[in-house]
Formats: structure tokens, sequence, C-alpha cells
């Protein structure tokens, strides 16, 4: 069972939500369906969670965002809203007096010692920033302004932040026209593409495989009996998928979960999947059998710019990834050069030559040394193509874990 039907029959505000995961309850796969969020093993993460999910959800006319402050020395929550929202008595505990559950998290994580205010600043509302993404993303389909690009929400700067290729000034000149005070652009080299280890044995995240669609990689398994690769690895769906050395079958492609705009799909159907993932070189540059365990979600709203993940592509093999931001949607560019929709997602910065066509699918993690494991975070979907990311540091795009599990229905990662 997954929860696909609920965001695909979701209004434009509740649409505006999801798209900065806030996710709709009422599905399948959760202890509390009207609070989905129970994936986290901390419980600080998960009232953290709750917390900002029911901040938004009660203020998005007058507040833009809830995140961890990146220069405290401890935890400290910001909420921050439009100027408007500064009437007095505007408290945290006022945000929240619509919601039980909000009050209960905040409850639970000032018991935690965790300090929680609330910033009113010159700031974009969630609900005018989510207008201002449909006005950038109808310019970005115009025949005259197409181009790839993505954005995100700078709380910092109360502004959409929109990236976008250098050289596509008729789009960037066009949204600066439309929300130039909104908008803030930040210009890369090379198009935005979709990304396009060796014998599968045992199959696990991390691995190099092929099918007559291409070439992709592997992320985490999914309840035991599945592992997670990128929908456009396969758009059509169910075709089979070799190791790339020798003849060990990786299964077939389905379940995807295009329809909520996200770029992830199962691999079934194959025998038994390992929960684990490889470390150490790729395929291009000697392969590796080395691995780690891989279980849980990493609470990736909790990480802070510059913040370091480990990336394990099937491809081009493990380096250090830094976090750079969250990001909504993007409109990236496939093999063939058509852009289309992906969402959920966070931005990475990788070293050249890692994260190129042929990762999709591969995992992001956070190294758990206590444990003697890696923690789950992302899904490489693509990033800066051509030469920057061979011979350059680039950006790359992961799929939040918390947003594949919460579709496949509260799935268990690993």
């Amino acid at each position: 069972m997954t929860n696909l039907k609920i965001v695909e029959n979701l209004d434009e505000h509740g649409r505006c939500l999801f798209d900065h995961q806030v996710y709709p309850g009422g599905g399948v796969g959760y202890k509390d369906s009207s609070l989905p969020y129970d994936d986290f093993e901390e419980e600080g993460d998960r009232l953290l969670n709750t917390l900002r999910a029911e901040v938004l959800r009660n203020n998005s006319s007058s507040i833009l965002d809830v995140f961890s402050d990146p220069e405290a020395d401890g935890l400290r929550v910001i909420v921050v809203g439009e100027r408007k929202a500064a009437a007095e008595g505007n408290t945290v505990d006022q945000l929240l007096a619509k919601s039980t559950p909000g009050q209960q998290a905040l409850d639970g994580l000032r018991k935690m010692g965790v300090r929680v205010d609330v910033e009113h600043t010159a700031q974009l509302s969630l609900e005018s920033a989510c207008e201002v993404e449909a006005r950038v993303k109808s310019a970005a389909e115009q025949p005259e302004t197409r181009s790839t690009f993505f954005y995100s929400v700078n709380a910092a700067e109360g502004r959409l932040k929109v990236v976008v290729p250098k050289g596509n000034t008729a789009f960037a000149d066009t949204i600066t026209k439309q929300d130039g005070d909104k908008v803030l652009l930040e210009y890369v080299d090379g198009e935005l593409e979709q990304a396009s280890r060796g014998n599968g044995n045992p199959r696990m995240a991390g691995a190099y495989m092929k099918s007559w669609t291409g070439s992709c990689s592997t992320a985490f398994r999914v309840n035991s009996n599945k592992l997670i690769t990128n929908h456009h690895c396969d758009r059509a769906g169910g075709a089979s998928w070799g190791a790339w050395y020798g003849s060990q079958a990786m299964g077939f492609t389905s379940q995807n979960l295009w329809t909520a705009n996200v770029d992830i799909q199962l691999l079934q159907s194959a025998g038994s999947y390992s929960g684990r993932m490889y470390t150490g070189q790729g395929v291009l540059y000697g392969d590796s059998s080395s691995s780690l365990p891989a279980y849980g979600i990493y609470p990736t709203y909790l990480l802070k710019q510059g913040d370091n993940l480990i990336f394990s592509g099937g491809l081009t093999g493990q380096a250090n990834a830094t976090y750079n931001t969250d990001v909504g949607c993007a409109y990236l560019a496939d093999k063939n050069g058509n852009p289309w929709w992906t969402c959920q997602m966070f931005r990475t910065e990788l070293p050249g030559g890692i994260g190129t066509q042929g990762d999709s699918g591969s995992p992001y993690a956070a190294y758990d040394p206590a444990n003697g494991r890696v923690i789950p975070a992302g899904i490489h979907t693509g990033g800066q193509g051509g030469d920057t990311a061979w011979h350059n540091n680039h950006s790359g795009f992961a799929t939040h874990m918390l947003a594949i599990s919460y579709l496949y229905g509260g799935a268990n990662i690993g």
C-alpha cells in the first residue's frame, strides 16, 4: 500500500505544503496517521518534524519556514515569518494554539532543553513563496524562455533562491521582471541534468547495473524485499536489470512515484536484497566489495550548510559530499535534453568526477560510527552535467528519504 493517491488528490494549498516536506495525514504506515513522522529513531527528531509541520499547516499565510539555527552552540529552532506576523503575543505558543499535537511537540522539545524562537522579519510567507514558484515554473516551460533550473527557500534572505545555468538570460530576465524583489538568482556552469558496483552480489545500495534502457545505480533496501533506484532510469517501467559484470539479475523496475513528481521507483523480484551499502571505489575506477549496514532515516532538515554526507556512486564510487540547501522542485534535463519536473530534493556539493551520469539512484548517507552503520539520507537524482561534473566541484540533487518512506506507506528503510 502507498500514500500516492493522497498526494495526487491534494489541492493547490496541500501541494504547496507537500513540496515543502509537510506531508498530509490520513495515510497508511504510521502509528498516528495524522502525523507521518515516526520514521525517526530519536524522539527529538520526531518532535522537531511535528513542530515544523504543525506551524506551517496552521500559519502558511504568515510563516515561511522552521529551521535549526546554524550559529547556535546547541540546538535552537527558529520560526521565520512576515513582518505583519509580529503582533503582540504571536509566540510559538500562539502559532500552535489550534494544534494539540504541535503544542505537545513544543512542550516535549522544551523539556529536552531546545529553545524555539519566532523571528519577525521582512520575509515571504510560505503561500507567497509557492505563488512565486508557480510563476517561475511557468516561465521555465515557455518556448521562448525555456530553461532548466531549481529553486529553494532561502530563509535567511526571505526570498526564493533560483539557480540557473549561465547563458539562460531570457529566463532570468523574465523572472526578475516578474518577481525581482522576491527572487535571488544564482548562476552555475553547465546544464542541470539527471544523472544517467559491478557484479551485484549481494544486491545492495550503491551497485551499478544495466538494462536495455541504459545504466543506473541502486540505493537502499525497502521493506526487506525491494531496492530503490530512480524513475528516470526506466520511465516506462518493467525493464529487467542485471549487474554490470556477469549475469546476476538485479530485478525489474516497478512502483514509481512519478505522479507525486518524485523521481523514484523500486527494483524487485530478484531474490533477496541486502540492507547494506557499498563503500570504496565504483566500477569506473576499479570496483569494490566493502560495505556497511544501512538502515533508518536521517533527519536531513537538521543538516546545516557544509555538513558532511557519504555519497556512494555505483559508477564513480564513494566520496565526501557536503549539504548545501533544501530544494523545492527542479526542472532537469534528461539525456536527450528534454526537461521534466522532480521534487522533494536537497542540494549537495560533490568533487569532480563523482556523481555523473550512471550514478542515478546512488545513495547518500550519514555515518554513524557509534553503531558501525550509515543512516540513509537521500537518493542521487541529478546535478550539473557535462565537463563541469567530470572536472570541477559541482552541485548534485538528492531525493529526501523521508518523502520516499511516506509515499511508500511508511516503508522501513534498510
